[in-house]
């Protein structure tokens, strides 16, 4: 299995158990996006992420499972940064290429990034000033040393620091894995540009 579909899997397994919602017209707790009474849309109730520092990992519970170390509480959505945004995130922040090779780099809520648990400033708005021909021109450059070592060993740890949540995935139906797995092969992948010059009013 690649390392994407992999941690996808984890993540999924992850969701299932973070991903809470309410139903604001029956006032009803439920984990699906859709009311069991009403069948109305519900609203995402916010998850807290703990943060361990041991192993520089992010934790759905407060507790690490894997050194047992209490987590301290970073935010409430967090998805993995893959080598290759990594490097593109060097480039962006003007870095020595491979300061976060051996780092463990998360993108947080609100599009910030968090490195070996410490939050960096990252403004979109700052990338309007760089120029993207040189960008790709530099990551083009360093693309073919990118290595998932250490990235490989942080999802490992990560799988350890929250295994009862695997343990949780392992334990759900087949058709509730199916029903959100079965979805990314019928899915068609369109690029566009967007403009801040034809915004639609």
């Amino acid at each position: 299995m690649c390392h994407r579909n992999r941690l996808n899997n984890i993540i999924k397994t992850g969701e299932e158990i973070l991903l809470k919602y309410i139903c604001t017209k029956d006032n009803i707790r439920t984990k699906s996006s859709v009311c069991p009474v009403c069948g109305d849309r519900t609203e995402l109730e916010k998850s807290d992420i703990y943060w361990c520092e041991n192993c520089k990992v992010p934790l759905y519970d407060k507790i690490c499972e894997c050194c047992g170390d209490k987590g301290r509480r970073i935010t409430t959505d967090i998805r993995p940064v893959f080598p290759e945004e990594r490097l593109l995130l060097e480039i962006l922040l003007d870095k020595e290429i491979g300061t976060y090779d051996n780092s463990s780099v998360w993108n947080c809520a609100g599009n910030k990034y968090l490195i070996d648990g410490e939050r960096i400033k990252f403004s979109v708005k700052d990338l309007k000033e760089k120029n993207a021909d040189k960008v790709r021109e530099q990551y083009e450059k360093f693309a073919d040393a990118i290595s998932y070592d250490s990235f490989n060993q942080y999802m490992d740890k990560f799988v350890s620091a929250n295994k009862s949540i695997k343990e949780y995935g392992s334990a759900l139906p087949s058709e509730m894995i199916n029903a959100f797995t079965g979805v990314e092969g019928r899915l068609k992948e369109l690029r566009f540009l967007v403009s801040t010059q034809n915004n639609l009013k």
